[in-house]
């Protein structure tokens, strides 16, 4: 996991609602790219987590495309 997104994000795993809202979407469209394996995840328990390294290519991913 990336140090830097860890720092950039606060902490080392986002849940559903805060990677929502960093992104700026609903909560069912994160499930969607959760879904879809757009954005990685895991389940410890009753909560799905995003690493936010994870986050980090999510975001640099889309910014690539846009640019090309």
């Amino acid at each position: 996991m990336s140090n830097d997104a860890a720092a950039m994000f606060g902490k080392p795993y986002l849940t559903v609602q805060e990677t929502a809202e960093l992104l700026h979407m609903s909560r069912w469209k994160v499930f969607d790219l959760l879904r879809t394996g757009d954005l990685p995840s895991f389940k410890p328990g009753r909560h799905r987590l995003i690493p936010a390294a994870g986050l980090h290519s999510f975001v640099s991913q889309r910014l690539d495309e846009e640019a090309a």
